[in-house]
């Protein structure tokens, strides 16, 4: 209810997280903008050095767009499968088992939709 409140009291502004967290969660976040005593800004190299980026960044863009590019990379060279005939490797997503399993089936299949077609062995 107080994010409502607070995006009544924006009227038109921009929503910005600035906009939007109350003071304490600012400060929390790395969203204030401190000024000296004497009215200047501090200077970036003397704010916060130990993590130049704020929790929001690191933990809801960077190590998730780092996870997935891991495993985007694992499971393409997991699944490359080398050809005998021109020495390169290939990209299939299905295992060798699985396709001679498919395709015993599908055998099977034509089999017995064609079976009244096809001629006995003892012919």
């Amino acid at each position: 209810q107080s994010v409502i409140l607070r995006l009544h009291t924006l009227k038109f502004r921009a929503l910005t997280p600035r906009n939007l967290l109350s003071n304490a969660n600012q400060r929390r976040f790395g969203l204030t903008r401190r000024h000296r005593s004497d009215g200047r800004k501090h200077s970036s190299k003397s704010n916060n050095t130990n993590n130049p980026l704020p929790p929001y960044v690191t933990y809801g863009f960077i190590l998730p767009t780092a996870g997935l590019t891991v495993a985007s990379v694992y499971a393409y060279y997991s699944c490359l499968d080398f050809v005998p005939f021109t020495h390169r490797r290939r990209f299939l997503a299905t295992s060798q088992a699985w396709e001679a399993h498919e395709g015993h089936q599908q055998y099977k299949a034509l089999l017995q939709r064609h079976k009244n077609d096809i001629l006995p062995e003892n012919h």
